[in-house]
């Protein structure tokens, strides 16, 4: 009679999720740290290229921080890690295609500099300078009221 409950709890348990190895490195033959369930909470670090794909992870396995590599995909943090890549990569190219703003019109040429009267080095000869700048001068006139 006891082998009647069990089997009905063992039927109902359902299959256990599928495990990924966590290794020390990226070779099939680096040693397995540990195991992760494939909705544990990892995150992906980077990615190295090769066959297959490695995957730099953080995992939290019971209650502990796992650094390690995963070989191939199939967490679910792995697919999302690939599809940011791959948004990350068309935004970029999407971006170099910004075609630029038109170049501003060119400024007109610039008029040839004035050329400056010489700087005399004697007073007398900067007051002649002066006045032929200044023109002919009026005398002023002059007006003086006197009170007692």
């Amino acid at each position: 009679m006891l082998i009647a409950p069990l089997l009905l709890v063992l039927a109902f348990d359902g299959p256990e999720a599928p495990r990924y190895q966590i290794r020390a490195g990226c070779d099939a033959a680096s040693a397995i740290l540990d195991q992760v369930p494939e909705n544990a909470p990892v995150k992906i670090r980077f990615s190295v290229s090769g066959e297959p794909m490695c995957y730099a992870v953080n995992a939290e396995v019971d209650g502990k921080t796992v650094r390690g590599y995963v070989l191939g995909g199939g967490i679910a943090a792995i697919r999302e890690f690939e599809l940011q890549k791959a948004q990350t990569r068309q935004a970029a190219f999407q971006a170099a295609l910004i075609t630029p703003p038109p170049p501003q019109p060119s400024l007109p040429p610039e008029a040839p500099p004035v050329k400056s009267a010489a700087v005399a080095k004697t007073p007398a000869a900067n007051a002649q300078r002066d006045a032929a700048v200044a023109g002919p001068q009026k005398p002023a006139k002059i007006s003086i009221d006197v009170i007692d």
